[in-house]
């Protein structure tokens, strides 16, 4: 095993024991859904033109949260069981290459 393996899988038994879906469900929300819906909101009213309502009205903040809200369950969610299980897998991979090598080499 090369030193970014053994980085890896000690870096990740440290994180997975200190896991907390809602820190990663937040920094999901924060740093990715927040820029995808404010872009959104602003082709879809700019570029688009889609004017039903004002761009400073109760309508448009309400139409606003309710794709937030989508957004974020969506991305949120898929975000976090997708990190959470894809470095599962290699976790799991690496700690039977190491079990291996442990072996062969006795």
């Amino acid at each position: 095993m090369d030193a970014e393996e053994l980085a890896f899988l000690q870096n990740w038994e440290v994180k997975r024991k200190k896991w907390s879906w809602g820190k990663v469900f937040f920094n999901t929300v924060i740093y990715v859904v927040l820029p995808i819906v404010i872009t959104v909101d602003f082709i879809n009213f700019f570029i688009i033109a889609d004017t039903n309502f004002g761009f400073f009205s109760w309508e448009h903040l309400w139409e606003f949260m309710k794709t937030f809200f989508v957004f974020s369950l969506i991305i949120g969610s898929s975000f976090g069981v997708f990190y959470w299980y894809s470095n599962e897998l290699k976790f799991q991979r690496l700690t039977q290459k190491q079990e291996k090598e442990k072996k062969n080499t006795h």
